[in-house]
């Protein structure tokens, strides 16, 4: 197993859990009872200065984070405390620039959580905090819009209405967007449950764990912003999958050599022909029956086919960019390793319909 790989892909998924972490400890660094006392000196090596001062300090709870729950991430790898840095490293410094990361595998995540951001990180735009001195935990009260609301719209100059609960997941009626509130979010309650649960997870394979672990952020992290600066449209959940997932990609286009300016990514999409008809031409008689049980099949075939790919092609639940309906994407990286792998997956498949 490539330690160093499943090292990039699970620092992607933590990179910014500290946004989650930091929204839950009501003090900052210096008088926080939440972060390690370790994490609280690593303001000057991963924060980028900007203007004379830190900023983007989230990155100190990412590092609280992995430093509180230590033996945890130990397990994983049989790491040692040296190791233990690594990871931290990894998952802290991608507001650090290029030069100062230098060849670190950290580059890596710095890159993916560029490209998930959707923005120019060398900006001026890029250096703007969440924290403000006027008002330091304005952040916390933000919500994310319902993007329904913005379809056909020009969203840059509308205020929306509607916005979504800061909770797990659920199947209440209040957790659907609204227009009010009654209290601000409660991220420290969110946190607690989410640590709760965290602690229960007892996978000591690092790939076993950091699938646990991203179903366990789409559970809490799927209505909490990933950025209160920019339009809070995107989940912190999304960002984090994307992030990692394009952060392995790009670990696996470097260890490719003597290749030309090729794409970094390859995107891999399929679908199940003659779905329509085939959901959609039964009986009368117990309709709903047997509309839903073609309906499930469909579900399984399609989850059976991208489970396969997952598996042949080394790829993480993260690199799932959509598996429903019938149809799905994959985001893989775009290597001679991976394209000779899907040709050989396609005839396999061929194979078995003879």
């Amino acid at each position: 197993m490539d330690y160093l790989r499943e090292q990039v892909y699970l620092a992607g998924l933590l990179h910014d859990i500290g946004k989650f972490f930091q929204r839950a400890d009501s003090n900052s660094i210096e008088t926080s009872d939440l972060l390690p006392k370790e994490a609280k000196y690593l303001e000057s090596q991963y924060c980028p200065v900007f203007k004379g001062k830190y900023s983007h300090k989230h990155v100190v709870w990412t590092a609280g984070f992995i430093s509180k729950y230590a033996r945890v991430f130990d397990n994983l790898f049989g790491l040692e405390p040296k190791g233990r840095s690594k990871l931290i490293a990894f998952a802290s410094s991608h507001h650090l620039s290029a030069d100062q990361l230098r060849e670190s595998p950290a580059l890596f995540i710095r890159e993916a959580d560029h490209l998930s951001s959707g923005m120019d990180r060398n900006s001026v735009e890029a250096f703007k905090d969440e924290q403000v001195i006027d008002d330091w935990d304005a952040f916390k009260k933000i919500r994310m819009v319902s993007i329904f609301e913005g379809l056909g719209e020009n969203v840059t100059n509308r205020s929306f209405k509607y916005h979504l609960p800061v909770d797990s997941l659920n199947f209440r009626e209040d957790w659907f967007p609204r227009q009010e509130f009654t209290n601000p979010p409660d991220y420290t309650d969110l946190w607690h449950r989410f640590e709760s649960e965290f602690k229960f997870i007892q996978a000591t394979d690092s790939r076993v764990f950091s699938e646990t672990f991203l179903n366990l952020l789409y559970k809490y992290t799927s209505s909490v912003p990933a950025s209160t600066v920019n339009f809070p449209d995107v989940s912190l959940f999304d960002h984090l999958k994307t992030t990692a997932s394009m952060a392995v990609c790009l670990y696996d286009k470097s260890l490719e050599t003597n290749v030309g300016n090729d794409d970094e990514f390859l995107m891999i999409g399929g679908d199940f022909s003659g779905i329509q008809s085939y959901i959609y031409n039964i009986l009368s008689k117990q309709a709903a029956k047997n509309l839903k049980g073609r309906s499930f099949y469909i579900k399984l075939l399609s989850d059976a086919v991208v489970y396969y790919l997952l598996k042949e092609l080394d790829l993480f639940q993260g690199n799932v960019i959509y598996n429903a309906g019938g149809s799905f994407y994959l985001l893989a990286a775009n290597t001679k390793t991976v394209r000779n792998k899907f040709s050989e997956c396609k005839k396999n498949d061929r194979k078995e319909n003879i």
